[in-house]
């Protein structure tokens, strides 16, 4: 029969908590007039200590080899969507110490909520904290996209374009790229300064107002007209619009309507009330903004993912005022270009096992719309930032140009 040292029994469940450069000589507590009660206050400050690092949460609290260790499990998990264990890290990277030094590296990982162990005797796989710490060290490691422009060809070819088309080309692009769901908002129209306002008679009495702005985005309105007005009289109202109003804003033709100071600037005749009963009918149209999505199929071969978490990410898809809100609470004004939030880092519930990206693109230095990306965690976030910087410098760059339509 083995009959155990209580004493080294307490140290050995101790012995995880600590770095794994701390050793304990149990012999050291015998020399003690009351060794239990010694072990007991070594074992409470020992814990004092290892929670209030658990407490300040900083990576302060790891050595380089640590930092090492945690950056290989994190990689080689995104590669093989599998548990990493200490003989893997050996493995694949050039860390020059001992097997038992690495698990002894990853049980401290493990406790401080860096890693977790799905089941006994399994490898490690990392938790919100682990993609964190991760993602905040590629940041400076720039070099894992060396040559994105060669990977995603966009607009340079292209001389004169379409805004809706290019949001749909770039949605598109992005989601193939990453392998997830992207949405990009369609710029703000309310916004955009008026270029052509044309009239459509149509039968019936009814005709189609269309204002088209700057950047070819345009809003349309069908109106029942009061009286009957001549194909002529349809014409003339189209080319006065379009001249009294090339320039402005949406938001600002509803201010002038509301103050009826357009009566005043035009003409006295019955075209008058034709024509203000057209914009009135155009200004009071709420304007929706939308977003152009794509990728969830991307989504749907994850293993990580479930039904559940599918059926979320659809029903959030489905609401372009959902997607917006989100954008809106994510996005910070930070010198990064691209802001990546995840797992419990984004808050919102339904998302919980997925990271989500936002950016923004912009003409000059206007912001126009949001980008929002949807990932499963075990994603290559090197690739995620550098594609993403460089789709949304392209769509700036096309629609700060002057042949944007």
């Amino acid at each position: 029969m083995v009959i155990l040292n209580p004493i080294s029994l307490i140290i050995s469940q101790a012995t995880p908590l600590m770095d794994s450069n701390t050793s304990i000589d149990p012999l050291l507590f015998e020399e003690l007039d009351n060794p239990v009660t010694s072990v007991v206050a070594y074992i409470s400050n020992l814990m004092a200590g290892v929670l209030s690092m658990r407490k300040h949460h900083h990576t302060g609290e790891l050595n380089e080899r640590q930092r090492k260790v945690l950056y290989c499990i994190v990689k080689e998990y995104i590669r093989t969507r599998a548990p990493v264990s200490s003989a893997k890290v050996l493995d694949v990277s050039n860390i020059n110490y001992s097997s038992a030094t690495i698990r002894n590296d990853m049980k401290k990982l493990e406790y401080l909520g860096y890693l977790y162990q799905p089941h006994t005797s399994a490898g490690r796989i990392p938790t919100d904290r682990g993609y964190r710490f991760y993602i905040d060290s590629i940041r400076n490691l720039k070099e894992e996209v060396t040559d994105t422009s060669s990977n995603i060809d966009t607009f340079h070819a292209l001389k004169i374009v379409d805004a809706s088309n290019v949001l749909k080309r770039a949605t598109r692009m992005l989601a193939r790229a990453l392998k997830g769901v992207v949405a990009f908002q369609k710029p703000q129209t309310t916004e955009l300064r008026i270029v052509k306002v044309v009239v459509t008679p149509l039968a019936g009495g009814y005709v189609l107002i269309t204002v088209i702005t700057e950047m070819g985005m345009h809003v349309a309105q069908l109106v029942k007209t009061e009286q009957q007005l001549s194909s002529e009289e349809l014409f003339e109202l189209s080319r006065l619009m379009s001249e009294r109003l090339s320039g402005r804003t949406l938001n600002e033709l509803k201010e002038i309507i509301s103050k009826y100071e357009l009566a005043t600037e035009i003409w006295y005749d019955r075209k008058v009330e034709g024509l203000l009963q057209l914009l009135i009918a155009l200004v009071s149209q709420e304007f929706e903004e939308g977003f152009e999505k794509h990728g969830l199929e991307y989504l749907v071969g994850d293993e990580t993912l479930s039904i559940q978490d599918l059926r979320n990410v659809s029903i959030i898809l489905g609401n372009d005022r959902r997607l917006k809100e989100i954008a809106q609470s994510l996005y910070k004004k930070t010198p990064r270009t691209v802001q990546i939030y995840v797992g419990g880092e984004h808050g919102i519930s339904e998302l919980k096992n997925f990271s989500i990206a936002v950016s923004t693109y912009r003409k000059m230095a206007n912001v126009l719309g949001y980008v929002l990306i949807i990932l499963p965690k075990a994603v290559p976030y090197e690739k995620v930032i550098g594609y993403t910087e460089y789709m949304v410098n392209r769509v700036t760059e096309v629609f700060s140009a002057e042949e944007v339509l």
